[in-house]
């Protein structure tokens, strides 16, 4: 889960510059933690 706290961290750093990559990894991590149940 730290790596995904990492990633967090980077999109939303740098969340004004590309914000179509911040919108993909939500997306995604959104997936993941319906999959793991949470």
């Amino acid at each position: 889960m730290g790596r995904w706290s990492t990633e967090i961290h980077d999109c939303i750093g740098g969340a004004s510059t590309d914000s179509t990559y911040w919108t993909r990894q939500r997306r995604l991590l959104v997936r993941m933690m319906r999959q793991r149940g949470g």
